[in-house]
């Protein structure tokens, strides 16, 4: 089934985050794009799951990238609060609807990341799938909070050009939390759900 999704941008070589790996994107034209959700809705729990947080990692990351701009910060902030609003709603409810909204975020990570690149939790993810079969979704899970974590506490340290506690303070707005500990719970919960 395809579905039309918002216009990738002309100057920019998509890359879409693979909510799974049966979603595939088409330019079909200026301004133009189809999402196609394949057997998505379909899938092995483990398999949405793992391809979810992938979807989520990548639009975090995107957040804290040293590359980040403007516009990758406004990609990631959409695909955020679309995941947040319609990840629980997808996994009660595979249907089409619940499957467009999910795969929208996935869309917008995919541009967020396309611009900024991954940072260390993808990074450290690969070793653990290629030597240990851990899924890729999973893999990037398991540094996520830590890293986070990390980052927080050492801001004064950060080596970029933007100020980095006040990306933490937009991102405990979108979570709707007051502090680092509470998004690690928040965080904590979509890997368990």
């Amino acid at each position: 089934k395809l579905i039309e999704s918002p216009p990738a941008t002309p100057n920019s070589r998509y890359r879409p985050s693979n909510l799974t790996s049966d979603n595939q994107c088409f330019e079909i034209g200026p301004g133009k794009t189809l999402m196609g959700l394949g057997r998505s809705i379909n899938k092995n729990i483990k398999i949405i799951r793992s391809s979810a947080f992938d979807c989520f990692a990548q639009a975090l990351e995107s957040f804290f990238s040293a590359k980040s701009t403007e516009t990758s910060l406004s990609y990631s902030k959409k695909s955020l609060l679309i995941f947040l609003d319609n990840y629980q709603k997808f996994l009660k409810n595979k249907n089409l609807e619940n499957g467009y909204r999910l795969s929208l975020a996935s869309f917008y990570s995919g541009k967020a990341i396309n611009i900024s690149k991954t940072t260390a939790p993808h990074a450290i993810s690969y070793p653990f799938t290629s030597h240990f079969g851990i899924p890729h979704g999973h893999a990037v899970s398991l540094t996520t909070n830590n890293i986070l974590d990390f980052n927080y506490k050492n801001y004064k340290k950060a080596v970029v050009n933007f100020n980095l506690l006040n990306r933490y303070n937009s991102l405990f707005k979108i979570f709707d939390v007051k502090n680092i500990d509470e998004l690690i719970f928040k965080v904590k919960k979509i890997k368990s759900d």
